[in-house]
């Protein structure tokens, strides 16, 4: 099976189906930058590093008692707020 860059690569006048000022020397340098391996070697990486970040977010209380998860500093609370049983808090 090909990757769609290979499928690219295999058309003929690859260069007309590219966005114009785009050639297929970068392109090519860029596929060659890494193998698959290495690729899911750092997207693997990567996905972990983000759910350590969201997994270490802390709840904070309101004055409701529902709590309420920051996912990341500076976005703000979330606003929907759920009882024990996972319904939706009035």
């Amino acid at each position: 099976m090909r990757r769609p860059y290979e499928k690219l690569r295999a058309l003929p006048q690859t260069h007309r189906h590219l966005k114009p000022g785009t050639t297929v020397k970068p392109l090519d340098a860029m596929t060659n930058e890494c193998s698959d391996t290495d690729a899911v070697h750092r997207l693997n990486e990567a996905r972990t590093k983000l759910f350590q970040l969201i997994n270490n977010a802390q709840p904070e209380q309101h004055l409701t008692g529902a709590p309420s998860f920051r996912l990341m500093p500076g976005l703000g609370n979330t606003d929907a707020r759920t009882d024990a049983q996972g319904e939706q808090a009035d």
